[in-house]
């Protein structure tokens, strides 16, 4: 096989699953609630910065148990934006807009204020197990690994959603509003379980993203949240299955883009730019998306 070809089908497969937990987020935030969260790929960047504190900085924790008090610490952050922010304009397209923007640039400003406006700073990496050879191409076990655990994580939320009592109720609730509540569903609370859980997916793809390339710039979310939003607009807005493909065909547009043309890495996120466009043109609905998508 070629070796320009093989290199681009491994880094798109890796590329994809790093993007899967991501979209997962937006989608479940948006089928359960309604909500078009701008403010995720803030988040994704937040939690890097979070997990650097932690493991670094301050404690000197170890990473992995720094992960893990990022995610509460994403949590807890997901649940106040929610309830301080989001909820009071709940039902208000337009506001849910503005305000989720307008978090977006408070944490970005923040992070600037703290770190720096373009200095990346140097991640741990708990993940670092060198290279093999794959047919000639040098792989790194951290690409690996990553892709590994965020496919694992997708399929166990998927299962989560599918099989628990909370994840039932979502599926009722972004069927039905008016019904979830005569059934006796606090709509409120899992509107903000969603948002945590949307927090906490946007902190996991922001480890599986960022660790392995060990470093992290502020800027950084914007080509995450405009990646994630091609995603979630290719697969259909609400559709979990539809975020997982859609991970992967812009993942891979961006890797072919980056592979054959000399100026492919500032094009990337032009790719995820023109494939959206194309899906809104030609299937406004996306591939899977219809009015509800919170699929078994």
């Amino acid at each position: 096989m070629d070796a320009n070809l093989l290199k681009i089908l491994v880094d798109g497969l890796f590329r994809g699953g790093s993007y899967s937990l991501m979209a997962l987020g937006l989608t479940l935030l948006y089928g359960v609630a309604r909500i078009v969260n701008m403010s995720h790929g803030s988040l994704f960047m937040l939690s890097v910065y979070i997990y650097y504190i932690f493991s670094t900085i301050i404690l000197g924790l170890d990473p992995w148990l720094a992960l893990m008090v990022t995610i509460l610490v994403m949590g807890v952050i997901g649940a106040i934006i929610h309830r301080l922010a989001v909820h009071p304009v709940l039902g208000d397209d337009v506001a849910i807009l503005v305000v989720t923007i307008t978090i977006a640039v408070i944490i970005q400003a923040l992070v600037m204020m703290f770190f720096g406006s373009s200095q990346a700073i140097n991640l741990k990496n708990p993940m670092d197990f060198g290279y093999f050879k794959f047919y000639g191409l040098e792989v790194s076990w951290t690409s690996v690994i990553t892709f590994v655990l965020s496919l694992s994580l997708f399929a166990l939320v998927t299962l989560f959603i599918s099989k628990t009592k909370i994840g039932k109720a979502m599926q009722a609730l972004s069927q039905d509003r008016e019904a979830a509540m005569l059934m006796g569903i606090n709509t409120n609370r899992l509107y903000t379980f969603t948002m945590i859980l949307s927090a906490i997916l946007a902190s996991l793809a922001g480890f599986m993203y960022c660790v392995p390339t060990r470093s992290v710039v502020p800027g950084v979310w914007l080509s995450a949240i405009t990646s994630a939003f091609a995603i979630v607009i290719l697969g259909g807005l609400g559709s979990i299955k539809g975020s997982l493909i859609g991970s992967f065909v812009i993942g891979y547009s961006e890797i072919i883009v980056r592979n054959l043309h000399t100026e492919g890495m500032a094009l990337m996120p032009l790719a995820a730019l023109c494939v959206m466009i194309t899906v809104l043109v030609i299937r406004p609905k996306g591939l899977f998306g219809k009015r509800v998508e919170m699929e078994d």
